[in-house]
């Protein structure tokens, strides 16, 4: 094979490369970094809920159309541009006319990672479920095994509430088996640990300290019965 065809070989694998890229059909959740937006795609059917800190929404429904592009309305239309972790992007302008499905300051607008499976919220919920079952019986070291898994995991696709809440329950099986500094080590991993009341509310915005403060409140309990683990 001469140059001239390599090149021309080459080139237009990258072509098709693109062309592949840009023809992405997504499936399944997808979640944004901070865990709050949610984006689901069921064949042909789009629902995304996008939350901001003080408390608005996006809720737009739409119809999700072969190569990633999205109908919600006449008004608007937009395109999912593919990412390298097999997720993808949103970028609507300012003035775009999916604002009417949102609220002041939020947008559905940002990229989206895959949700494994098992962190998709019913089954996280119902691995919650399990734990809880084992924990009330009393198989604490079981309980814990099975759960800690799950939240190690499903950590970079759940919002800092879910989480919170989840280590808060998961160390109490930790405390029951006597692992103190185990229990103080998965505490630590929540935004309430080591802070005060007095130092939530002067960071988060008045609807996010509502939702959060009966789960910092608890962390607090908890990590001081972890102190006291034998």
């Amino acid at each position: 094979m001469n140059m001239f065809h390599c090149r021309l070989g080459l080139g237009f694998s990258l072509i098709l490369s693109v062309a592949l890229a840009q023809a992405k059909d997504f499936q399944g959740a997808f979640v944004s970094d901070n865990g709050f937006d949610h984006i689901n795609i069921r064949k042909s059917h789009f629902e995304a809920l996008a939350i901001s800190a003080s408390g608005n929404f996006c809720d737009v429904d739409g119809v999700y159309k072969s190569g990633g592009v999205v109908v919600a309305s006449r008004e608007c239309q937009f395109k999912l541009i593919p990412l390298a972790n097999g997720g993808f992007k949103i970028d609507l302008p300012n003035d775009s006319g999916c604002d009417a499905f949102c609220g002041a300051n939020v947008s559905i607008s940002g990229e989206y990672k895959p949700v494994p499976p098992v962190c998709e919220n019913q089954r996280f919920e119902r691995s919650l479920a399990v734990y809880r079952s084992q924990y009330h019986q009393q198989q604490y070291e079981a309980a814990y095994q099975t759960f800690s898994k799950t939240l190690s995991l499903c950590k970079p696709f759940i919002d800092f509430l879910t989480h919170d809440k989840a280590a808060s329950e998961l160390s109490l099986s930790l405390k029951q088996l006597g692992r103190g500094p185990d229990c103080q080590n998965l505490l630590s991993q929540t935004r309430a640990y080591g802070k005060t009341e007095a130092e939530l509310k002067e960071y988060y915005p008045p609807v996010m300290f509502d939702s959060y403060i009966g789960a910092a409140r608890t962390i607090w309990f908890n990590a001081k019965a972890c102190g006291n683990a034998q």
